[in-house]
């Protein structure tokens, strides 16, 4: 949650600022969110997006401009269960993750409906 701060770089958010700082994200050129991808990949210090860190909401402001409402939010967090879920392995713990953001998945849906 970013809350009304909109220079993203005077947050006080551990996590961010540890991604940061280990090159695993990067902010955005405007300073709104970090950079990503329109999936919301995160993109890391090198412009690479990553397969395992996604952002939804105000941090993706810079990409996605309409995403700080609810029904973006939520549209957004049923996007990105749907590639958690084809991107888990099919062992039994993948079978296990799958069916819990297929829950998720599920559950936005009935509620954007």
């Amino acid at each position: 949650c970013t809350g009304p701060q909109a220079d993203t770089r005077r947050m006080d958010q551990p996590l961010l600022h540890d991604l940061l700082a280990k090159g695993m994200a990067a902010w955005d050129p405007l300073h709104l969110g970090l950079h990503c991808a329109h999936n919301g990949a995160v993109i890391d210090a090198a412009g690479r997006p990553s397969e395992r860190i996604s952002a939804i909401g105000p941090l993706c402001k810079a990409t996605l401009w309409e995403c700080t409402a609810v029904p973006e939010i939520r549209q957004q967090g049923m996007a990105l269960a749907e590639r958690l879920h084809t991107s888990l392995s099919p062992t039994a713990e993948g079978r296990k993750w799958r069916s819990y953001v297929k829950r998720i998945s599920d559950h936005l849906a009935l509620v954007d409906a």
